[in-house]
């Protein structure tokens, strides 16, 4: 009777791991359960701004993509192309379009001086209730240019909604992986889902 106990118990154990692992590391299942389903406390904001907290540091970026509520259970397509980005510098002659652009092969780089930290803002024009946030990272330079940035996002009248936790690369442990192996030196790209705090970051495919 006690080993029937134990195999049942050790059965239930490895079912609850295999459905963490799916609800939460692998990339379909993360799609299904944060991208299309309404969660109960949904953040509304307007303005997403992705920040460095230390000056010398740079944001390197190659797409932003934002997707809200249109109601109760419908997404829209990504609408950071239709609104306006601006940044606290520019190195060289990158323009800040290109996180915009829907393309993924453009990417955007600040510079590294300014006070405080770098910055990009986008600007929905008005307050949406946002589904997810996806950050399709600059991968093509050998640095971990993202790690200690933050998302926040700001209401109409620019009170911070959210705050997430620090952007890190694999080597760090603030990003949720979602699949186990093999860990690259950077993530393609970060999924955020207001309210949850930490970035879920993808390998390359």
């Amino acid at each position: 009777m006690g080993a029937c106990v134990a195999i049942l118990f050790l059965l239930i154990i490895i079912l609850a791991a295999g459905v963490f692992y799916f609800l939460f590391y692998d990339t379909s299942m993360v799609e299904k359960k944060y991208c299309t389903t309404p969660i109960s406390n949904p953040i509304s904001g307007r303005y997403i701004k992705f920040s460095s907290l230390s000056t010398g540091q740079t944001i390197a970026c190659n797409d932003i993509e934002v997707y809200v509520y249109n109601d109760v259970d419908t997404l829209s397509d990504n609408i950071a192309n239709s609104n306006t980005i601006t940044t606290s510098s520019v190195y060289g002659t990158m323009t800040p379009n290109n996180l915009k652009d829907k393309n993924i092969n453009t990417s955007f780089i600040t510079g590294n001086n300014t006070p405080g930290g770098e910055w990009i803002q986008l600007d929905l024009g008005k307050n949406y209730t946002i589904s997810h946030i996806i950050y399709n990272n600059n991968t093509s330079i050998n640095t971990y240019l993202i790690n200690g940035t933050i998302l926040t996002i700001q209401d109409n009248d620019k009170k911070v909604v959210y705050t997430s936790l620090p952007f890190k690369d694999p080597t760090g442990s603030s990003a949720i992986l979602s699949v186990s192996s093999p860990a690259p030196s950077q993530y393609k790209m970060y999924i955020i889902h207001p309210p949850y705090t930490t970035p879920i970051g993808h390998l390359p495919t």
